[in-house]
This record gives C-alpha cells, sequence and structure tokens, in this order.
C-alpha cells in the first residue's frame, strides 16, 4: 500500500473504530479507487499496531431476565443432590472400608434398573493406583461371598496406573 492509501486508511479508523475489514475495503475503494484484499487491510493494520477483533452478535434471548431466571433454577436443581450430604471423608482410609464400600457399590449396581435393562455384564469399578485400593477387589470378594452374593464373576475392579488424569485431573497438568 502506498503513503496515501495507509493515512487514508488511519483517518477511516480515526473516523469509526469499529469498522470492520470489509467497510474498511470498501471505503478505501469508494474514496481512493483502490482494490484492495481484506488480508492486505488486516496486514496494514498490524503494521499500525492496531488489533483486529471477530465481531460477535449477542442474541437478543440471550442476558434477558427470563433466561436468567430460567439459569438460576437449574443451577439450583443442579446442587440439590450435592447439597443432601458430605461426600467427602478425612482422615486414614483402611482396605476393609474400601472393600465394603465397594461390595456395597457392587450390590446397587446390580439392583439399578438401567443394570437390568442391559444384558448381563460385568460392572467395572475404577479406582486410582492408591495403596489403599491395593487387596480391595479379593477382600470385597470375600464380603460379597460371605453376603451370599452369588454373581461374584460380575465383580472387576480396574485399577488405573500410577498418575492417571482420568481420576484426578491435575494430574493431566505434568504429563
Amino acid at each position: 500500500m502506498t503513503v496515501e492509501v495507509v493515512s487514508k486508511h488511519e483517518e477511516l479508523i480515526d473516523e469509526d473504530c469499529r469498522m470492520t475489514l470489509e467497510q474498511l475495503r470498501d471505503r478505501l475503494h469508494s474514496d481512493l479507487g483502490v482494490d484492495v484484499s481484506v488480508a492486505s487491510v488486516h496486514r496494514a493494520l498490524q503494521g499500525m499496531l492496531y488489533s483486529t477483533k471477530r465481531l460477535r452478535i449477542e442474541k437478543e434471548m440471550m442476558n434477558s431476565s427470563v433466561n436468567k431466571e430460567k439459569c438460576k433454577t437449574f443451577v439450583a436443581e443442579l446442587n440439590k443432590p450435592i447439597k443432601k450430604g458430605n461426600m467427602t471423608h478425612e482422615g486414614s482410609v483402611k482396605k476393609q472400608e474400601n472393600a465394603r464400600f465397594m461390595a456395597g457399590l457392587f450390590v446397587a449396581a446390580l439392583r439399578s434398573e438401567e443394570y437390568e435393562e442391559l444384558q448381563p455384564v460385568k460392572v467395572v469399578i475404577v479406582t486410582d493406583d492408591s495403596p489403599s485400593h491395593s487387596e480391595v477387589e479379593s477382600l470385597a470378594l470375600v464380603y460379597l461371598a460371605a453376603d451370599g452374593i452369588v454373581n461374584l464373576n460380575k465383580f472387576v475392579v480396574l485399577r488405573l496406573g500410577p498418575y492417571s488424569p482420568m481420576l484426578n485431573p491435575i494430574e493431566g497438568c505434568w504429563n
């Protein structure tokens, strides 16, 4: 671009900084009779240390009070199960507690409506590689057998490898 075109370009930007690249190109063509591409207009703006942003059109109903109220009720409904009980465990965890929990989880999965609709498949419980989870599968099988559960071939504990980001997302930062 010539010095004249660049100065006109800067003048148009000072006049209205919200013009799109296409509008700038069209104004240069109408005012100076110069045919330039949108890419050339963009490069010229970058050379003058201007930054360009994409045009973002907000929908009319996007931030209306009705939609804000719908969002508020949705979040409240979403948080109801969380508020019913504290799901954290502080302190040490013993293998017996983990085994009893996994046995209970297995029994609950077998009795669920979703499981009854499926073909007889295995129930897979995924755990991380914590030392407290070692030997838990065999101990859970002992508890299940003691409780009279006979579907023991459907019980599988899958232990993920160390530093697995699938259960602990913070581990993904170091992989």
